[in-house]
């Protein structure tokens, strides 16, 4: 009986956040940004077209966003579009890496599922975050999408990125976060309609997320957790390798 009690989580009554680029350039207005996984390869030719690439948004917005990727293919594409501060850096090898100076937010959108350790990723991210207004920015696909559930039981498929290595609940997240130091100080939802759909796809999607979101917010899409340092020390300035 103790031992299924330990097993028992509360999942969190939280708002429903229908634009996650949207809710990430906001917060990261004015300020000094790290992106990790910027690229977006494969889609970056594509997302950069229709507008949708989220370091494109990030760099209207940020005093200075430095842009981190592994895939060289996909920096060089940026950078003959204008970019500027883009590093190819394997973001499990974080703490390697020496910054010229603090950062006010980092921003690890739909990266973390993908990572064969992302311990090691989350223990670089907190050797940036060492005073109180450094903010990390984590997005991840939802482990109880209504999605996942749909095509288990109605298709017996499992729709998933094939190159995705886990699944994340709001209580794993948490979890993994905090072996890191890492304390998650606000929580979200995210739902997106993707502008790449069809119209009468996106209709049916809105009303299905109308529906079913109003009253089990914790089936969406993706969870968004805005996260801090645990300790609240003051930021440890590090040097950038230059490009």
């Amino acid at each position: 009986m103790r031992q299924t009690s330990l097993m028992v989580h509360r999942i969190p009554d939280v708002a429903i956040i229908r634009d996650r680029r949207g809710f990430i350039t906001k917060a990261c207005e004015n300020r000094s940004v790290l992106h990790l996984g910027c690229a977006e390869w494969p889609l970056t030719s594509e997302s950069l077209q229709d507008g949708t690439l989220l370091h494109l948004k990030l760099s209207e917005v940020s005093n200075r966003a430095f842009g981190i990727d592994l895939c060289e293919q996909g920096l060089s594409i940026l950078r003959a579009h204008g970019f500027r501060d883009l590093i190819q850096w394997d973001v499990e090898k974080l703490d390697q890496l020496r910054m010229d100076g603090p950062v006010d937010v980092i921003v690890a959108g739909e990266i973390l599922e993908h990572l064969s350790n992302p311990g090691l990723c989350l223990q670089g991210i907190s050797q940036f975050m060492r005073h109180s207004q450094c903010k990390l920015i984590i997005t991840v696909p939802n482990a109880f999408s209504i999605r996942h559930f749909a095509s288990l039981m109605f298709r017996k498929t499992e729709l998933v990125m094939p190159d995705h290595t886990a699944y994340y609940s709001f209580t794993t997240l948490s979890e993994l976060l905090q072996r890191y130091n890492l304390q998650v100080r606000e929580i979200y939802n995210y739902t997106d309609v993707s502008k790449k759909s069809s119209p009468l796809n996106r209709f049916a999607k809105r009303t299905l997320n109308a529906i079913l979101h109003r009253f089990f917010p914790q089936i969406s899409e993706g969870i968004i957790a805005v996260v801090e340092n645990g300790n609240g020390n003051d930021c440890r300035e590090q040097s950038l390798a230059s490009n």
